[in-house]
């Protein structure tokens, strides 16, 4: 089920990279229990991986994302 703030979501994402993403080609992704997931296409037909939570969640996933940055230097 696509969150009902998708397509505000979807602009800033185009807005912020230049990547439009697709909201028909949603199809929502399991596993976790904090935030809705989802796999969506771009015009090119590329996938990618978003996720979504209530606006008070934003330290969260900068916290992830310093995370993940620090992960991507790792040898």
């Amino acid at each position: 089920m696509q969150p009902a703030a998708l397509s505000d979501t979807l602009a800033c994402i185009a807005e912020l990279t230049g990547i439009i993403l697709d909201p028909q080609s949603w199809v929502s992704v399991r596993g976790g229990d904090i935030n809705q997931a989802a796999r969506l296409s771009d015009l090119a037909g590329r996938s990618w991986f978003i996720k979504l939570n209530i606006p008070n969640r934003v330290d969260m996933f900068a916290a992830e994302c310093e995370g993940l940055k620090e992960l991507a230097t790792a040898k």
